[in-house]
């Protein structure tokens, strides 16, 4: 499942989550947080997310968000994908209800609980960083 939304400034938020509601919530947030200015390309799993990056060569990309803890692949190798695709310039936001684990001290976490108050401080900031970079 790939899901776009409007495209105003050509810049795309990815986002990654095996939960409809997760992803629904994700979406209100960066709405709330960053207007509608963005395209936000949805996927349920972390494999459609890695071939869409690779296949577009998705250099429009401005952040990655992504859950975890998934089936199969999951966020973590999506997140260390695009970081290295892009020479750490594309930021990744990763989010689970569970305890961080694997993650680096640079790595950006947000607790599933705290989407609405920590998702979006967490975007603001990643988004400024990778434009100073």
């Amino acid at each position: 499942m790939a899901d776009q939304k409007e495209q105003k400034n050509g810049e795309v938020i990815l986002v990654d989550d095996d939960n409809d509601f997760a992803r629904l919530a994700v979406e209100l947030v960066i709405q709330n947080t960053l207007g509608k200015e963005y395209q936000i390309t949805y996927f349920d799993k972390p494999a459609k997310a890695v071939k869409h990056v690779c296949d577009k060569n998705a250099e429009n990309i401005s952040l990655v968000i992504t859950d975890l803890n998934m089936k199969g692949m999951d966020g973590q190798l999506l997140g260390r994908l695009v970081q290295t695709l892009f020479n750490g310039q594309v930021p990744v936001i990763f989010f689970s209800s569970g305890e961080p684990t694997g993650l680096s001290p640079k790595d950006i976490f947000v607790s599933k609980s705290d989407l609405v108050g920590g998702l979006p401080v967490a975007i603001l900031q990643a988004l400024e960083k990778s434009r100073q970079q």
